[in-house]
């Protein structure tokens, strides 16, 4: 969602390519209706996506071992902490992972 909001949903993203249809059709002697609903709709959703999107913002934080570095023996290992909802990997000895979703 936050590549969309980010991309395709910015006003001057899509209102480029709707219109530029729009205005083809027309000019083709096509009857279309105008985008402008269309549009507004988007950019009300877009604002519900903005919104929702800040209620996850995080920034990165390891909170196990209160945030302290630590090193471990153990095979096995729970991190704890926050990250930005774009994060899609955390290395830990060169081999990424996925984290987890939100709990």
């Amino acid at each position: 969602m936050e590549d969309a909001v980010n991309g395709p949903m910015v006003a001057a993203n899509i209102s480029a390519i709707m219109n530029a249809k729009y205005n083809g059709l027309v000019a083709a002697g096509i009857p279309a209706s105008s985008p402008s609903s269309a549009l507004s709709w988007l950019a009300s959703r877009r604002s519900y996506i903005q919104s929702q999107l800040a209620t996850v913002a995080a920034t990165f934080a390891i909170t196990s071992n209160g945030g302290n570095n630590f090193s471990t023996n153990r095979n096995y290992l729970t991190l704890s902490g926050t990250a930005p909802i774009r994060v899609k990997t955390i290395e830990i000895n060169g081999v990424s992972i996925p984290p987890p979703g939100p709990r």
